[in-house]
């Protein structure tokens, strides 16, 4: 009888290490990955805009993944996207008055549109 309970607990210690290092390798592997948005003025991302008023928008990516990603207008009728500017910098045009919600798109699996 000890002898089996000594197996068990040898059994047993050895599942607890192995999900362990299984745990700490994802916890390494997955991406924290993090995104945020910015005016340029420090202004909030609430924008009304003006027929004709271009917007850039300056995404950061902190921890940046391989995966792509790109900031699209909700309602193309009020602003439109028109060209990057730079890498990482979305330049956007009012075509009427108003004000519109621009959304984060990725193929990053972590985040939800």
């Amino acid at each position: 009888m000890t002898k089996w309970l000594s197996r068990f607990l040898i059994f047993l210690l050895v599942v607890i290490v192995v999900i362990s290092i299984a745990l700490t390798i994802f916890y390494f592997l997955t991406n924290d990955e993090a995104f945020s948005l910015e005016d340029g003025n420090g202004d909030s991302l609430v924008k009304y805009a003006n027929v004709g008023e271009t917007i850039d928008i300056t995404v950061t990516r902190t921890n940046p993944s391989s995966e792509e990603y790109s900031l699209v207008s909700s309602d193309d009728t009020v602003v439109v996207f028109r060209e990057m500017v730079r890498e990482n910098v979305f330049r956007f045009e009012a075509l009427k008055g108003g004000s519109v919600k621009l959304q984060l798109q990725t193929t990053n699996e972590n985040f939800q549109d």
